[in-house]
Formats: C-alpha cells, structure tokens, sequence
C-alpha cells in the first residue's frame, strides 16, 4: 500500500502527543483507558477488541490518528509522552496495518 494505516498506545505516561511536520493534514487525539471498544481512528468506527494486558497495551492511552488511510507513505511523525512517575518507565505500543485487519501489535 501506498498510505500509512497506523496507531500509537502507550503505558506508564500520564500525557502523550502526536504530530507529524511532512503531513500537515494529520493530528492525534489522545483517548485514555484504551480497551475493546475504543474507537481507532477519527475518519472510520473500526474499533479495537481482543485487547488484554499490557502487551496489547490494555488501559493505556490511545493516541489516535484523525485518518485511516490517506497518510501518505514516508510521512514522519514526531512522537513524546511524560512518565507517570518521576524516573518511571513508559512503553509504546504501535502498529502499522500492512495487510489483514488484525492489529499486528
């Protein structure tokens, strides 16, 4: 594919953010408690399920592309999230969609 179908989550962060300075079209929303149901991306109601625990990024936040798939190819994205906890860790989830719908965590 030519477009850039994507997510982020990310664990141990209380903020997180999003943005890209190649694709000025694309912006993030950050939904909190990321679990089945949450929706995974602003211009489509495909929503996420099958997540459980914290290798699916289960009760993390959400940071979620406004588009699914007019992204082009290549587009750099700048991503930051502050810990929690002073010195605590963070981890970040993404996929990237290549073929089938299934997540690709």
């Amino acid at each position: 594919t030519n477009e850039f179908v994507h997510g982020f989550c990310v664990l141990g962060a209380s903020d997180a953010s999003a943005f890209s300075d190649t694709y000025f079209g694309l912006e993030y929303t950050v939904v909190p408690d990321f679990k089945d149901g949450v929706k995974l991306w602003g211009d489509r109601d495909y929503v996420a399920s099958g997540v459980s625990g914290e290798t699916m990024c289960e009760n993390g936040l959400y940071v979620q592309p406004n588009k699914h798939k007019k992204i082009p190819r290549f587009t750099d994205i700048t991503f930051g999230a502050n810990p929690s906890t002073s010195g605590g860790e963070i981890i970040m989830c993404a996929f990237l969609v290549t073929d089938g719908r299934d997540g690709q965590w």
